[in-house]
């Protein structure tokens, strides 16, 4: 039985979203100069408190990659007043939950609980943050966990590919050139004395901030934080500045043999700007448009005309120094260097050609409409003024964004493209099978293929 041919409509372009306003923000500090933010969201007896510390794994050396996110990993598995498990039943029996996260350019610490409950959850948070213990059995536990796990990844293409790439972009002395989890040689070095050493060197009132939203009026969120965080004092050791990057001179494609795999993870990427930029908005459009959304032209090209894969994206990891910009995906050994081809090629487009009024119009929408869902939540709300925070960004980002986004036009997408993407000099990373790859890499003529092993 022959299927009908199913004709493809193109979806109507949506209205154009409304400007939401700006919560009502409280900001102050605590008497040891501890800043806090707080938005109060009545309606629902819940309450999200995000502790903010600025130690991430930027602070991390090579010979040291992996201290930042295994210190976060131990806070709650001991202080000096409780045990690991007396952390979990403590928290449990208030009905709350506690969250770290460690990141590139902070530690974060969040409490998600019943607003009259939060006097006790902030207890136990404040003796996590403040007083971890960092027992032996504890640290040797997690430390053989994450040595285990980074053995694991040797056998994982996305993992091989993501390392292989931030090397090749920055080098291996560059705080972005080593893994936030480190090597398990980076790891077997971290006892006892080196993550108690960086929490005492890196946590303290003048690197950290508080975010809060919930059903809690302000100057009592303020009392109950000055409660269990205005008596911490602490020397202050600030952060260093991350250096920036040259772009390679021209194409360097980076083969990790995988011998008979049947596909090829491919990354492609280069150096791009801090959050901070001005060009964040336009950025944003820019990658929805290449490879931030399903509609995107990278999936578009190699999912639903070449039939090469299952998905294909790109991103800008924004940080406090030059984060990467990311473009990436998986296909059949047979098409990995066509599919190289073809995302440079749409990288390239972006630069060289207006975008259509209406693919514009979509991406701007796609971003504006999806504003709310990103805000939605106390805990998601905490998340976008934090982050906002981290950066030295003014909180009403949080709603400007639509404004900003709606404001970015073709000539902004081929200024931006021209100075932040540049295809000509881009890093590219296959971990794939070599002896059936390189030759066709070779034939694109791109640019040298250099073989690559990689550190896990």
């Amino acid at each position: 039985m022959k299927l009908p041919v199913v004709e493809r409509v193109q979806p109507a372009l949506a209205d154009a979203p409304p400007v939401p306003t700006m919560p009502d923000l409280a900001q102050g500090r605590l008497s040891n100069g501890i800043e806090w933010l707080h938005v109060e969201r009545p309606g629902l007896p819940l309450v999200d408190v995000l502790i903010v510390v600025r130690a991430g794994a930027d602070l991390d050396s090579p010979v040291t990659a992996g201290l930042a996110s295994l210190t976060a990993e131990l806070l709650e598995e001991g202080t000096h007043a409780r045990t690991g498990l007396e952390v979990a039943a403590s928290i449990d029996h208030l009905g709350a939950s506690l969250s770290i996260r460690p990141g590139w350019d902070e530690t974060s610490i969040g409490l998600h609980t019943l607003a009259p409950r939060l006097s006790d959850g902030l207890l136990i948070t404040a003796d996590v943050l403040r007083n971890a213990s960092f027992p032996d059995a504890e640290v040797s536990r997690l430390r053989e966990e994450r040595r285990a796990s980074l053995l694991q990844e040797r056998d994982e293409p996305t993992a091989i590919a993501a390392r292989a790439l931030a090397e090749s972009i920055y080098g291996n002395a560059h705080p972005y050139g080593t893994a936030p989890r480190g090597t398990r040689a980076s790891v077997a070095t971290l006892d006892r004395h080196a993550l108690a050493t960086f929490h005492r060197v890196r946590y303290h009132p003048s690197s950290v901030f508080t975010v809060s939203v919930g059903e809690v009026p302000a100057q009592q969120m303020a009392d109950q934080l000055e409660r269990v965080l205005g008596d911490w004092t602490a020397d202050a050791t600030g952060q260093g500045p991350i250096p920036w990057v040259a772009a390679p001179n021209g194409v360097i494609i980076h083969l990790v043999d995988r011998p008979g795999a049947p596909q090829s993870e491919i990354r492609i990427g280069c150096a791009g700007p801090h959050r901070a930029t001005p060009d964040y908005a336009q950025l944003v459009v820019l990658n929805t448009i290449l490879g931030g959304a399903f509609t995107s032209r990278l999936n578009l090209k190699l999912r639903e005309e070449k039939g090469f894969t299952y998905g294909a994206r790109s991103h800008f990891a924004f940080r406090r120094g030059p984060g990467p910009f990311v473009a990436g995906t998986a296909v059949a050994t047979p098409n990995t260097a066509e599919a190289v081809q073809d995302a440079l090629r749409e990288i390239a487009r972006l630069r060289d050609e207006p975008v259509p009024a209406t693919e514009l119009e979509r991406a701007r929408n796609y971003l504006a409409l999806g504003l709310p869902r990103r805000i939605e939540t106390g805990s998601a709300m905490a998340a976008q003024l934090a982050d906002l925070h981290l950066h030295g960004l003014d909180p009403a980002e949080l709603v400007n964004f639509v404004t900003r986004v709606r404001e970015v036009t073709s000539e902004d997408i081929l200024e931006t493209a021209r100075t932040w993407l540049d295809p000509s000099a881009m890093s590219v990373v296959v971990v794939g099978d070599a002896a059936a790859a390189r030759g066709p890499l070779e034939t694109l003529r791109l640019g040298p293929v250099q073989p690559c092993v990689v550190e896990t």
